[in-house]
């Protein structure tokens, strides 16, 4: 079947000076039919430090704004999915 990976929920303070506001966000990677699993599951658990840092740091230089509504969500996606995808080849 197709190989997907949770990674651990990652928590930042989002960039709204004077308030604090917090986002929490649980992300599942899911690979193409053609990803071999016998690579990406060890793949995946050796970079997931490495992707849950970059969300953290990512997040935290988001404001409310930039999280809000059905459009801000589907950028968001690409542009984790565009930092991920390289992260996660051999």
């Amino acid at each position: 079947g197709q190989l997907r990976a949770q990674l651990d929920a990652v928590m930042a303070n989002l960039d709204e000076p004077g308030v604090t506001r917090f986002l929490r966000a649980s992300i599942t990677i899911q690979f193409t039919m053609d990803y071999d699993v016998a690579v990406g599951g060890p793949l995946v658990n050796e970079k997931k430090m490495i992707l849950r840092d970059w969300l953290t740091t990512y997040f935290a230089g988001l404001t409310i704004e930039d999280v809000r509504g059905t459009m801000s969500l589907a950028r968001i996606k690409n542009q984790i999915r565009d930092q991920f995808n390289p992260r996660l080849k051999r």
